[in-house]
């Protein structure tokens, strides 16, 4: 069996998915607003949605919804 090795990208992008699930959890933080806001400007998480353009993944169906307020 291959052992499992995330890019960091990859691992920021399971950050963004953790603390959207506490945010919209019943007792969901500020904080985790906050860390959201940050990594969807994060340099590697940037670079790993461009890759979007090469793989058959969603992607954002009108420009302005790139960074809307939570």
């Amino acid at each position: 069996m291959s052992e499992f090795k995330p890019t960091l990208g990859e691992i920021k992008v399971a950050a963004i998915v953790v603390h959207t699930q506490e945010l919209f959890s019943v007792d969901g933080r500020e904080a985790d607003k906050s860390a959201l806001l940050s990594l969807l400007d994060d340099p590697d998480v940037l670079a790993w949605l461009r890759g979007f353009d090469k793989a058959l993944l969603p992607v954002k169906r009108r420009p302005s919804a790139a960074r809307q307020p939570l």
